[in-house]
């Protein structure tokens, strides 16, 4: 067990079985001489794009000290296939391991997805047709609107326009957002759609018959979100909203590629999120109105 509200805890935690003072991974960055690092930043391999190799630090799994649940699978049946997706290298490398098929995740500096040597020296082509720069700009050409606006009022504590909710990546507080950034593509229910596409694919191309075969995906838009306007926000319940129907399309799919075989589906969280301050009043209000009078962090 442990306390810490990072992603790499939680995802080595989840994929290991080991707490960080076993597991090596106690934090999402390391410190360095200008600015802290991804925890996976390896300075030995380098980043693979569209393009292959570029001239830019990878990540690797080199400080994890423990296995994981896919290493494992492989070391028991070395044709098993292994496929990790996620917004953030913490997202994917602890689920899919050392030895993947496929290691793929979305870099915000290149705004684009990406791999790096440590896992294969170019990304896969259903990589590269689903998730390639061209497709990233389709996913986020229209503004995120809101879906269904009764529902999000009924469930949000507070107002679209709550004071403490943070301009991420130029979206601005309220809806419609435009996505003009990569900062602000990771925060929107946009990118865990591509990141849903990218799952069809490797169903589609990695699976083989006879093979066991590990599909992780990490939907980390719902975090982002959660950081960047707290999670009693009309934004999180609409992302909620929205993740809810992926994760449905997604056993959608499955279901369409397994038939009566069957498969089987594990639902974690990495870490939870707590309340933003300024949200304190509304949501003592709204908490009394649920259920009387009681903490409201209760």
């Amino acid at each position: 067990m442990h306390s810490a509200t990072d992603t790499a805890p939680g995802h080595s935690s989840l994929f290991t079985g080991k707490p960080p003072r076993e597991s090596g991974i106690f934090g999402n960055e390391v410190p360095r001489m200008r600015s802290p690092v991804s925890i996976l930043r390896d300075d030995s391999v380098k980043m693979v794009g569209e393009q292959g190799p570029k001239d830019k630090s990878g990540s690797s799994l080199a400080r994890l000290r423990v296995p994981t649940v896919a290493d494992d699978l492989v070391a028991k049946d070395p044709a098993a296939v292994v496929v990790g997706l996620s917004l953030k290298d913490r997202g994917a490398g602890f689920g899919c391991g050392r030895k993947p098929k496929a290691c793929v995740w979305f870099d915000t500096g290149e705004d684009a997805f990406v791999t790096s040597t440590a896992f294969a020296s170019a990304l896969p082509a259903w990589v590269t047709e689903r998730a390639g720069r061209a497709a990233v700009d389709r996913a986020r050409k229209e503004p995120w609107a809101l879906g269904d606006r009764a529902w999000t009022e009924r469930h949000a504590a507070t107002p679209d326009d709550q004071s403490g909710e943070g301009d991420l990546g130029g979206m601005k507080t309220t809806f419609p957002h435009v996505i003009a950034t990569a900062a602000a593509f990771r925060a929107s229910p946009f990118s865990d759609a591509v990141l849903l596409d990218l799952a069809r694919g490797a169903i589609g191309a990695e699976y083989k018959q006879g093979a066991p075969f590990l599909l992780e995906v990490s939907f980390s838009a719902n975090d982002i979100v959660g950081h960047a306007f707290g999670p009693d926000s009309w934004e999180a319940w609409e992302e909620l909203r929205r993740v809810d129907r992926t994760i449905a399309e997604l056993m959608t799919a499955l279901d369409a590629r397994f038939g009566p075989a069957g498969w089987s589906l594990v639902l974690a969280a990495d870490h939870g999120t707590v309340p933003m301050p300024e949200v304190g009043q509304a949501a003592r209000r709204w908490c009394a109105e649920a259920g009387g009078a009681r903490d409201p962090w209760g």
